[in-house]
């Protein structure tokens, strides 16, 4: 049975709700608010509302590829047809990658067996069991320290100790960034230090490293028997996801030796 299709009214209407309740948000601000504080907060508000419009960009977007694709078959389209962003391996939608890869293994070599079979309650215990043993292995097995070639998107304060980076991997082919940004906390004063050094670099400048710790944060979601007909990052298999975290230990300049030497994970 095809997905029923998101209506873009619908999601304009979101849009406009979530802005709406934006600016009330902003304008209930007690006036004893300190500035700063306001502006974090409008900054914030900012942020989430560019986060919707471009999610809903991307709704649109599919729904024109989905009804276009129906115009030329006379049917849905099968779910998942679009394809993944582009993934760069060391980064943490690489991680993902790795471990949907890892999970497909274990399928295939009978670890997680399938719900192939007769539908019956021992059937559906077994794999249960089996897909939270491979869950809690998983879990260890997956949590390393990387080091990761980075580029820097953005650099915007959170607080007066912290910062948000916005971070994108960077291909090994060329050295340019690409696929997905992604977002980690880092200390204020480290975000000083990244600034300025920012300010003095040339137009050709080498990528940063990251020192990072991952962590894939597998859990059990009964409710999730495929992904659906969008592509999810948290989808690692069947009722399994990933709500994965990054802590932050260092990000440089890359050196020539760095550079030339990315064997880490």
């Amino acid at each position: 049975m095809p997905h029923p299709m998101p209506n873009p009214r619908m999601l304009l209407t979101i849009l406009g709700l979530a802005l709406a309740i934006g600016t009330t948000d902003a304008g209930a601000t007690p006036q004893s608010q300190r500035a700063d504080d306001l502006a974090r907060e409008n900054e914030r508000l900012k942020t989430e509302l560019q986060d919707l419009q471009s999610r809903l960009d991307a709704a649109l977007r599919r729904i024109a590829d989905l009804e276009k694709a129906m115009a030329n078959t006379g049917a849905a389209p099968t779910p998942n047809a679009a394809p993944p962003p582009v993934v760069v391996e060391k980064s943490p939608y690489g991680m993902i990658e790795t471990i949907r890869k890892d999970y497909a293994a274990a399928v295939e070599s009978g670890e997680v067996p399938t719900t192939d079979g007769p539908e019956d309650e021992a059937n559906r215990i077994r794999h249960l069991r089996a897909t939270e043993k491979w869950i809690l292995d998983r879990n260890r097995r997956h949590r390393i320290r990387a080091t990761w070639p980075v580029a820097i998107d953005e650099i915007r304060p959170l607080d007066r100790d912290t910062a948000i980076a916005v971070l994108r991997g960077v291909a090994p082919d060329d050295g340019e960034a690409a696929g997905r940004a992604f977002e980690m906390q880092i200390p204020a004063r480290t975000a000083s230090r990244l600034e300025r050094e920012r300010a003095e670099m040339d137009a050709d400048a080498t990528p940063w490293q990251l020192d990072v710790i991952f962590m894939p944060n597998l859990r059990l979601a009964p409710d999730r028997p495929d992904q659906g007909p969008f592509y999810d990052e948290a989808f690692i298999g069947p009722m399994i996801e990933s709500d994965w975290t990054l802590t932050f230990r260092n990000l440089n300049r890359a050196t020539s030796e760095r550079r030339s030497n990315r064997s880490a994970p």
